[in-house]
């Protein structure tokens, strides 16, 4: 059956030789039937209402890579992106890919990256000739190359979807480190890509996985080709000094700020929260580097312990023979010390007769659901949004004061898009009379991330005026939300001193969900 509804396009254009600057033209565009993509918006607009309107695309197979827009915030294909998907309450803006010069409309120059490319050098390289033509190769030797580097298709999507790659062109950005990756996996090329991939800021990528979101082949850039590069550069001992600091402090301190490991359990002295005991406890709750050392986050950690406490959960603590989690080390390409670092744990959570494990930090959750059963660690592991949400649907968390607010949520990129846990945080606020949600434009997948990842919030290698979390505040600010609530102690850090940085702490207050919890229980 054909639809007919009318959607409200709105579509970035500019013509440098009529216009002064850029603006939006707004087109009725009939929604004619239920797999339209944008494309076929795009098509309608030119051929039916605007021929003067420029864009780009070829095969529609999404093989060619040249149709790539943003679509309300999103970077994507034209050409594969379903308009009911992206559409919100029948509007879609469209704007070409962010970040790149534009020379008409939604065209854009993609000039800049092939300058970059060759300025690094990302090319084919041998030092000496092959012994024989052709060349002989073990397919095994280039099942990776092929699978995740050479399919790429150089759409510019993940590039335009990066926040550390929208602060400067140090960074190389996603594409570029999918081309250089290339090279590195190739079994006959010679060239010295630890040396590129560290003079091409490899170490700002913040880990957030924005790019895997986008990428329309679904490459897994953050783990095939960023944490890839980051080991190569590490193993050539090439990375930032407040790298090396940070895992040094880590291998020999236990956390990244070298502090003493007698200190890691002193948030909870007098709260009358015992030291696990598998005979006594059904859970360990894991506080982390940060929540255990740092004085706002140690706040987020009381206040889930004082409402675990409150509802009766048997749960107790590590103190301070609790070990640093690690996800932050392996992000960082640091693959020996991490593994070091959960066989240590796992080895600890055994002894201790360990079962289930509540985690305050979306990264401590990652790593020890996704990675520690790569070294025989299986334990059952759950975020305390998620802990939480399922106390209330039971009934044994109950809700008994309003919270009169307007509350946005921002999502966490290790709880959110590298885990997809989107809706047990925000079912937890919902259950809380007189709060009132409201959505920021990037939320749950498209989420901006907080600038904290991969261990940016100790390295500080990615900031300045349009640091992805001052971007972030004046994003929740737009919504009118008096309260940002967080799930991790690395964004209430990261965007506490946003507010501040952005003079909104007048306006705004960042909370995690704990936090709100423990007021209205």
């Amino acid at each position: 059956m054909t639809i007919q509804k009318t959607l409200k396009v709105k579509v970035f254009r500019f013509n440098p030789t009529i216009d002064d600057k850029p603006y939006y033209a707004t087109y009725d565009v009939p929604f004619t039937f239920e797999k339209m993509k944008v494309i076929d918006v795009l098509r309608y607009i030119q051929e039916k209402i605007d021929h003067s309107l420029s864009f780009t695309w070829d095969c529609r197979l999404w093989n060619c890579g040249l149709c790539g827009v943003s679509v309300n915030k999103r970077p994507c294909l034209a050409c594969i992106t379903d308009v009911k998907n992206v559409a919100v309450n029948g509007e879609i803006v469209i704007e070409p890919l962010s970040y790149y010069p534009v020379i008409k409309d939604l065209v854009i120059d993609r000039t800049p990256e092939i300058e970059e490319m060759h300025k690094l050098g990302i090319k084919y390289i041998r030092n000496n000739p092959p012994e024989k033509i052709p060349e002989p190769m073990n397919p095994e030797q280039i099942s990776f190359h092929r699978d995740w580097h050479l399919a790429c298709i150089d759409c510019l999507v993940c590039s335009s979807a990066c926040p550390a790659f929208s602060l400067d062109y140090e960074f190389l950005g996603p594409h570029l480190s999918v081309k250089l990756a290339k090279y590195l996996t190739h079994p006959k090329d010679e060239g010295d890509r630890a040396k590129q991939a560290y003079e091409g800021g490899i170490f700002r990528c913040l880990g957030c996985g924005r790019c895997d979101a986008v990428c329309p082949l679904q490459l897994e850039i953050s783990k095939n080709t960023m944490e890839l590069l980051k080991s190569a550069s590490v193993e050539e001992s090439l990375a930032p000094p407040a790298v090396r600091d940070f895992l040094e402090n880590i291998y020999k301190f236990g956390n990244p700020w070298g502090e003493s490991r007698a200190k890691r359990g002193k948030w909870a002295e007098n709260m009358g929260i015992e030291g696990y005991d598998s005979k006594k406890h059904e859970f360990l709750l894991y506080v982390g580097c940060v929540g255990s050392y740092d004085p706002r986050a140690q706040q987020m950690a009381k206040a889930i312990a004082e409402v675990l406490l409150k509802v009766g959960v048997s749960f107790g603590i590590l103190g301070s023979a609790e070990n640093c989690d690690g996800n932050e080390v392996a992000r960082l390409g640091e693959k020996g010390l991490f593994e070091l670092i959960a066989e240590k744990n796992i080895q600890q959570f055994k002894k201790l007769g360990v079962k289930k494990i509540i985690t305050l930090s979306p990264h401590a959750y990652n790593s020890m659901k996704n990675e520690y059963p790569k070294f025989r660690g299986y334990f059952e592991v759950i975020h305390y949004t998620q802990f939480l949400h399922d106390l209330i649907k039971n009934g044994k968390l109950k809700i008994t004061k309003d919270f009169e607010a307007k509350v946005t949520y921002h999502d966490p990129c290790f709880l959110g898009r590298h885990n997809k846990v989107y809706e047990a945080p925000r079912e937890v606020l919902k259950s809380i009379p007189s709060l009132e949600i409201v959505e920021m434009g990037r939320n749950r997948e498209n989420s901006l991330c907080c600038g904290g990842g991969s261990g940016n919030f100790y390295t500080d290698l990615v900031g300045g005026k349009q640091s992805p979390s001052r971007i972030r505040v004046e994003e929740a600010y737009n919504t009118g939300a008096k309260i940002l609530a967080v799930s991790c102690p690395v964004c209430l850090i990261m965007f506490e001193d946003a507010v501040k940085t952005e003079g909104l702490d007048k306006e705004m207050v960042v909370k995690d969900i704990s936090e709100i919890i423990r007021e209205v229980v």
